[in-house]
């Protein structure tokens, strides 16, 4: 029994021995001379199955995986990569360590074999399918800290990482540090010297590059395939972006709004603030106030929006054609953007002459506001109020189109569909037909008021003023004591005055202070404009000298409001200045401005507007 125990022990030992051994080449081993790309090269050694990968190492640390690994306990065989370049290199085994023994592969082909020796066939290997690529994305990838990433999608790739290769067209292989799993190269991504790196999809349907650096700045579009088993796929084209894609947008707000500036000191160098009821308008209102009525044209609106909007899309659709696609021309625009171009136009330029013919819409409240682009006299208006959103419908579903696509992609304005430019035109059509069936609203321009007795006596000068016209004050609505005078408007509808003059029941109260006077035509269209009971009383000062330097000039003006502002309009002037500095009050009648007299003689008008909006003027002579 001793001898059969002794046996066992034996065994075992030896079976233990077996199982723990490492994997060990064949001592003084070396690998055959001539070898080069494509050919098998085997290994032979102890415990070799359980090596999972095999790479080349070059002199430089990059690492090759090879290629179609096969192996025994005791044979290793493997094939060098069509990319390896001819050289020494260290067979690098995982587990196992390297190999003493230095693999040559030699530039020029291995000698043939003599005519004597019959070369052994070997079966021919099953074919595989060739790898194809489908897409790029992104189409446009962006540069970032350590590079380049995007992914590579088709069929056919080796699920195992190192079996694949990416060629990039006049660059040469990708030469990645680490070849991954799916989310293996997580750890690699924040190190630069640990990149490129690459991952392979286990379905074998998708390649993930991380950290991919351009060869030159200059370097846009490129060219890539993938080798499988020396099997290559065909290229497909793709482009490195310049920029980041959330600079172009920052970018075309900055060019944007250098443009709008520039427009803007053209507009400034040009045209003063405009003042309404003593409150300064800007300049770029100008670009939608209507100066007749002191209140926002809703056609000059509409080629406002529609200009700005496609300035701000062409300049974004340039910049991405040049900093990501690496196209370098015009972009062109839409055949029927011309015709949208031409409604608004055309609406703008006919509701121009519309008003011209039928009289203006009405003034409405004094101040203009956003209302004033869906009312008209204080009513809103139904045309108005559709053409006005379908203005805004246009506008922000254009910029959100153009913004919504892919950088990479984009080549042109998104297409107006032709039943949108049809609704267009029927709004358009709407709008200046509404225009057109509606009487000319009232329009103030100055309220003169006196007490008579208990009553208030009111002249009113403007447009369009109706003699069947309801009178408010205040907000509250006012009688007039008997008829309602008035000077008739040539060309007007019967009943509309330029002038109107009357008294108002019991409304005395209203001939001391400032107030705000309505008038509201039978249709129901409406004008407000201030006016002051106690109106300014201004002497009239000494004669002015001509000259181009400011003067100060003293005048003596009972009721003055202090924080007036003043205009001067200079003999011979077309134009009516707002002056830069403020009227100097010293009470209790005491006013001194500066103004410029001119270099022409004659007679000049000074105007001062209160706080109220009410206005006072006066002519100044300059010999």
């Amino acid at each position: 029994m001793s001898s059969i125990y002794r046996l066992v022990i034996l065994v075992l030992l030896a079976c233990g021995a077996s199982l723990g051994a490492p994997s060990a080449v064949t001592a003084g081993f070396t690998f055959a001379a001539g070898l080069q790309a494509g050919q098998s090269v085997t290994v032979t050694g102890i415990g070799l199955d359980a090596v999972v990968a095999v790479a080349l190492q070059s002199a430089t640390k990059q690492s090759i995986p090879v290629l179609n690994l096969t192996k025994t306990s005791t044979a290793l065989t493997f094939t060098i990569p069509l990319s390896v370049t001819a050289g020494i290199y260290t067979v690098a085994l995982s587990p196992g360590g390297t190999i003493p023994a230095a693999l040559t592969v030699a530039a020029s082909p291995a000698p043939a074999p003599p005519p004597a020796a019959a070369p052994a066939v070997a079966a021919p290997a099953p074919a595989s399918p060739p790898p194809a690529i489908e897409s790029v994305f992104p189409a446009a990838p962006i540069p970032g800290d350590t590079g380049f990433d995007f992914e590579i999608n088709g069929s056919n790739f080796n699920p195992w990482p190192g079996q694949n290769i990416v060629n990039v067209d006049g660059q040469g292989d990708i030469p990645f540090r680490h070849n991954e799993a799916p989310r293996g190269c997580d750890g690699y991504r924040k190190n630069p010297d640990e990149l490129p790196c690459l991952e392979t999809s286990n379905d074998g349907r998708r390649l993930s590059v991380f950290g991919f650096q351009r060869r030159y700045a200059y370097q846009g579009p490129i060219k890539v395939r993938v080798f499988v088993n020396n099997v290559p796929s065909g290229f497909t084209s793709f482009t490195l972006s310049r920029v980041n894609h959330r600079i172009i947008v920052w970018l075309t707000f900055v060019v944007f709004a250098v443009l709008m500036y520039i427009v803007y000191r053209l507009v400034a160098s040009g045209i003063k603030p405009y003042i309404i009821a003593g409150q300064k308008y800007s300049r770029l209102a100008a670009f939608v106030l209507d100066k007749e009525t002191n209140s926002y044209s809703l056609s000059k609106f509409q080629a406002l929006a529609f200009s700005l909007v496609f300035f701000f899309a062409y300049i974004y659709l340039f910049l991405c054609r040049a900093l990501v696609q690496w196209k370098f021309d015009l972009p062109d625009v839409p055949d029927n953007y011309p015709t949208l171009l031409a409604i608004s136009a055309g609406t703008t330029a006919a509701a121009i002459g519309l008003g011209s013919v039928r009289g203006t819409k009405g003034a409405g409240p004094v101040q203009p506001s956003a209302a004033d682009f869906v009312s008209n006299g204080g009513m809103v208006a139904a045309d108005r109020f559709q053409f006005f959103v379908w203005t805004l419908i246009a506008c922000i579903g254009f910029i959100a189109l153009i913004l919504m696509q892919d950088p990479a992609t984009i080549n042109t304005f998104p297409t107006f569909p032709q039943g949108l430019l049809y609704v267009m035109g029927v709004s358009a059509a709407g709008y200046l037909g509404g225009k057109a069936a509606r009487n000319p609203g009232p329009v103030l321009k100055q309220v003169k008021v006196a007490a008579n007795g208990d009553d208030l006596h009111v002249d009113l000068i403007g447009t369009n003023l109706d003699k069947m016209a309801k009178f408010r004050i205040e907000g509250a609505e006012q009688d007039p004591a008997g008829g309602v005078d008035g000077a008739s408007q040539a060309g007007a509808q019967q009943g509309y005055c330029t002038t109107l003059s009357f008294d108002l029941e019991r409304a005395s109260g209203f001939a001391n202070g400032d107030h705000t006077f309505e008038i509201v035509n039978a249709d129901g269209l409406g004008a407000q404009l201030p006016f002051t009971g106690n109106p300014m009383d201004i002497a009239k000062p000494a004669v002015l000298t001509a000259g181009t330097g400011a003067v100060d000039v003293t005048l003596t003006i009972q009721n003055y409001r202090d924080k007036s502002v003043a205009r001067w309009q200079a003999p011979g002037s077309a134009t009516t200045q707002d002056l830069q500095k403020l009227p100097q009050f010293s009470p209790p009648d005491q006013v001194t401005v500066s103004l410029v007299p001119g270099s022409q003689k004659g007679i000049g008008t000074l105007t001062f507007v209160t706080p109220g909006g009410a206005t006072e003027t006066t002519p100044l002579e300059v010999q």
